[in-house]
């Protein structure tokens, strides 16, 4: 593709900007997508929680405010990362050495992009809506994860964000037009290929599901919000590289920082121990201090509130709460504010989460104490596993394992020397069916109620109802006979294929049963008009059916 201008102070042909883009991206080590791909999972992921959990939850106006409160911090975790990514590829982009990261460095980071980039959740929506100066406040928002706050003042590092997003607005304006549209692109991909997923386990693995029956869950909110994630997850690397590209073009024209990259290029350089400094933030350091020596606890009586507690906080578990009625949150007087509303929620559910991870904690620890409290033995060995635990440990599962089968012969053998259950003759009950509903099936009547429904409808002169009764009459005689298998999803020449293929020893039913499906199609969903012949012609094929299976 052929540049309109060479020197990098001119304006960069869109296309051109977006090709750079994917060849900054296709040069970066793979640690640098994880760095990525590390702050924004854990958002998209939460988000998608918090929307599944707010429309589904019974205590979801409990936990609305706190819910937002961790959603928002996610939303800044994600965008510290991001501007460590933005950070990697403006080196790369630069030909220079990165920066190493400390924790002081991310936490100036942190509270940068809380002041200034979590405006855009409310200003880029109403620039959107103007339309105007939308493609400019984008660039800002996109160049405050370029910049660096911790190596400048966070005034002069928003400054340099909003004076580098201003030129070359038609360049901006395209780039968004055309990432955008590839966006789009990947939206619908991701829906095809979820689609089609289903029916592809089905002709592959013969896994059947509810998925397979019907495409309606296809319009379902769960389902684009989890499309729209992983559209996000693929479009948004691509959008920060090219506003990479972008701000150090625009930065360039006062530094000459693009000479000198091109000067370090010959020969590339890796760098690995950049992403080696990332990592590091990661790795956390716990004590293990011995933990304190319990007295053995008095049995005491059973406290009925804190029973009545400890009832509450297991039903508010999920596999208890997704069949309960959603609470409202009780109405507060008129002297509590919104604000004090919120924090007082806030305060709420941080309070609960502490109250959990100090008791997780503390059972780590009883773990900890019981596993080492045998100090004089473990001095003697050079590494911290005990293999008499794992002896223990194997015995305990052996024996486990030798009573279960145990139970299992056991059962095994009084179940073969119980004499076989007498069936009791089941009542034929009379169902009520609609023969107009498309989902009505040969198995909901016996072969004999089919019969006499049909006989019923031709005395009062309703046909058509009449030999589609005929017809799952036939249908509910070959299930009996155990050569079909009546579901919702197979149509009439599912059946006819199944019949093909079990019916071998008596291939006579097969053009009878075929002859059923023609005459009971041209007049269920054709134009031809039910008839007493083709009633006599249904009847006299079941009979030929009998007939045939029992010659």
């Amino acid at each position: 593709m052929k540049r309109a201008r060479t020197k990098m102070a001119e304006e960069e042909g869109c296309f051109d900007l977006v090709e750079r883009a994917v060849h900054l991206l296709r040069q970066v080590p793979f640690s640098t997508l994880v760095v990525f791909y590390i702050g924004a999972i854990p958002f998209v992921m939460g988000l998608l929680f918090f929307l599944a959990d707010m429309s589904a939850s019974p205590f979801a106006a409990t936990r609305c405010a706190g819910g937002a409160f961790g959603l928002t911090l996610l939303y800044v975790w994600m965008r510290v990362w991001q501007s460590v990514f933005c950070g990697l590829l403006y080196n790369q982009a630069a030909q220079r050495e990165p920066d190493p990261l400390s924790l002081p460095k991310l936490l100036r980071r942190a509270y940068f992009q809380l002041t200034r980039a979590s405006w855009g959740l409310l200003i880029l929506p109403l620039a959107a809506l103007v339309m105007i100066p939308f493609g400019w406040v984008y660039a800002y928002f996109q160049n405050l994860c370029i910049v660096d706050p911790a190596s400048d003042s966070m005034v002069k590092s928003a400054e340099k964000a909003r004076a580098l997003s201003k030129p070359w607005p038609k360049q901006n304006h395209y780039v968004i037009a055309i990432l955008y549209g590839f966006g789009y692109l990947v939206f619908f991909n991701i829906i095809s290929v979820l689609a089609q997923l289903p029916a592809l386990l089905k002709s592959l693995g013969g896994i059947e599901s509810e998925f397979t029956l019907s495409y309606h869950w296809i319009g379902n909110s769960t389902f684009m919000a989890v499309v729209c994630g992983l559209t996000y997850l693929v479009v948004e690397p691509f959008i920060k590289s090219a506003y990479v590209l972008r701000f150090h073009a625009s930065e360039s024209i006062t530094t000459g920082e693009d000479l000198l990259a091109d000067l370090k290029r010959i020969p590339p350089r890796r760098r690995a121990a950049g992403v080696v400094r990332i990592g590091l933030v990661f790795l956390l350091a716990f004590g293990t201090l011995p933990a304190p020596a319990k007295e053995p606890a008095a049995t005491a009586a059973i406290d009925v509130q804190e029973l009545d507690i400890t009832v509450d906080r297991v039903m508010q578990e999920r596999e208890f709460t997704w069949r309960m009625p959603q609470e409202y949150a009780p109405e507060v007087d008129g002297e509590k504010g919104f604000l004090a509303t919120f924090f007082e929620s806030v305060a709420q559910w941080l309070k609960s989460s502490l109250e959990k991870f100090g008791e997780a904690l503390e059972r780590f620890f009883e773990w900890l104490g019981d596993r080492f409290s045998d100090q004089d033995s473990r001095a003697e060995k050079s590494s911290g596993l005990d293999p008499s635990f794992f002896k223990g440990l194997s015995v305990f599962a052996l024996v486990i394992l030798a009573v279960v089968l145990l139970i299992f012969l056991v059962k095994a053998f009084l179940a073969r020397r119980q004499p076989p259950p007498q069936l009791e003759e089941i009542k034929a009950r009379t169902v009520k069916v609609d023969l107009d509903d498309e989902r009505v099936i040969a198995t909901m009547l016996a072969e004999d109620e089919w019969i006499a429904l049909a006989r019923e409808l031709a005395a009062q002169g309703d046909l058509r109802k009449a030999m589609r009764a005929w017809f799952l009459a036939g249908l509910a005689y070959l299930s009996r006979m155990d050569t079909l298998t009546i579901l919702h999803s197979k149509s009439n020449l599912d059946y006819q294929g199944e019949l093909k293929r079990r019916a071998r020893r008596n291939p006579e039913v097969i053009p009878v049963f075929a002859d059923n499906i023609t005459r009971f199609e041209r007049a269920w969903y054709g134009l031809h008009s039910a008839t007493i012949g083709d009633l006599q012609e249904l009847e006299l094929n079941l009979e030929r059916m009998r007939h045939g299976f029992e010659a």
